[in-house]
């Protein structure tokens, strides 16, 4: 633990760098915006090992310690010696290092490790869901979409513009209202979804994010917030007030119009095994799940 360094802002470029190597779909949970969003209880630390950039994490929320998996290009010989140096070195439970939403086209370096044992779990809850900016719009240009877009035009003296990071006290009403009133804190199994609001906004000119903010009848009614990598535009935070027919898809609209641009995916995270949230992310279209994996790494004389 003592070679790893507290993983802050000014890290950003260094991470992205590595974070830009990685072949496949980059997990949500590994843009640096979502790292940094919630290091207020998940926090990370950094170390760089050869050609890597390893994240350990010391996660409050569920008093676990973990690995996200290594940044870098992926080769089979120098991700041995990596996982060696770990093992070696770092790993507080001996003989056992665990890593969290590793992505598809790296899982097969981590099955081909040897000296280890190794064990993949698949949780669906885990698994972004990534849709095609045209399907994404197609949806949102359908006939039932449309005109509940329209409706909220009709009825609403709305107004939509940039997220400023002197918004903050509207999006804490905004989010008390629209979740904190129907749950209680240990809902928030991730940490407060507030506390990383005022974080994020606290670092505007750091991250590259896009965010929006919708207001009716001169109350914000809704914020999204995403974040462009490649050719994927990750949706990071949104929540919208109850009561307004057509502003999600107002919402959803103008974010495509605004931020789309040479986008061609919708990354819109995972839906955390929860019924609803599942349900929610299906109705915007044809979808494919980007599965993210836990995978513990063993030595085999552990193992015995």
């Amino acid at each position: 633990m003592k070679q790893f360094q507290k993983l802050t802002a000014g890290q950003k470029e260094a991470y992205d760098r590595k974070a830009r190597e990685l072949s496949g779909i980059l997990p949500s949970t590994l843009y640096f915006e979502s790292v940094y969003a919630w290091s207020h209880t998940c926090r990370p630390f950094f170390r760089e090992i050869d050609n890597y950039y390893c994240i350990l994490l010391e996660d409050e929320s569920c008093m676990e310690r973990y690995y996200y998996m290594p940044l870098g290009t992926y080769e089979q010989k120098s991700f041995q010696i990596v996982i060696d140096k770990l093992m070696a070195g770092e790993c507080k439970t001996p003989g056992q290092l665990r890593f969290r939403d590793v992505g598809e086209a790296q899982l097969p370096f981590f099955q081909k490790l040897t000296g280890y044992e190794v064990n993949t779990e698949d949780n669906r809850g885990d698994a972004d869901y990534i849709f095609t900016a045209k399907e994404f719009r197609n949806t949102l240009e359908s006939q039932e979409f449309r005109y509940n877009r329209n409706y909220f035009l009709r009825r609403q003296a709305s107004r939509c513009r940039p997220i400023d990071s002197a918004d903050g006290k509207n999006i804490r009403t905004l989010l008390k209202e629209a979740y904190c009133r129907y749950h209680i804190c240990s809902d928030c199994s991730n940490g407060c979804l507030i506390r990383s609001i005022d974080l994020f906004l606290e670092q505007q000119k750091t991250m590259d994010w896009e965010g929006l903010e919708v207001y009716a009848e001169g109350i914000l009614a809704a914020y999204v917030v995403c974040v462009p990598w490649k050719d994927t535009l990750m949706v990071l935070f949104k929540k919208t007030l109850r009561g307004y027919r057509g502003l999600d898809e107002y919402l959803h609209m103008e974010m495509l119009d605004r931020f789309q641009k040479d986008m061609a995916y919708i990354n819109y995270t995972e839906d955390m095994g929860l019924y609803g949230l599942r349900k929610y992310k299906e109705k915007w279209g044809a979808y494919q799940l980007n599965h993210r994996y836990r995978v513990t790494v063993r030595t085999r004389e552990e193992k015995k």
